[in-house]
């Protein structure tokens, strides 16, 4: 039987997986962002339609969907931000819900 020599710049060490042991917390929180992203999405419509209805109806905006819409906003732009990995900590639902900093009730 003839053994071909081994290549010496192969390492007889055990060879890790194809990816970074550190890198699936992130895959997961990426794919729970994803899930997310869809829900957030469909309630960001509803606010619009919503408030579409309260202007048509009373000519005034609800001060509520105005804040809902506002920590919408925020949540999505915190998940962009961490999908770009320009930020190391995942938003919702790995941190706390952000809250709107406008307190207006007209």
């Amino acid at each position: 039987m003839n053994i071909p020599p081994s290549n010496p710049s192969v390492s007889d060490e055990a060879v890790e997986g194809p990816v970074r042991p550190s890198i699936w917390p992130r895959l997961w929180r990426t794919s729970v962002m994803v899930l997310t992203y869809l829900v957030i999405e469909i309630s960001v419509k509803a606010v619009v339609v919503l408030q579409l209805v309260f202007l048509l109806c009373g000519a005034k905006p609800s001060p509520w969907l105005r804040r809902r819409g506002e920590e919408l906003a925020m949540q999505l732009h915190g998940m962009w931000l961490y999908l770009s990995c320009a930020i190391p900590e995942a938003p919702w639902p790995f941190s706390p819900w952000p809250r709107a900093t406008s307190e207006s009730s007209e």
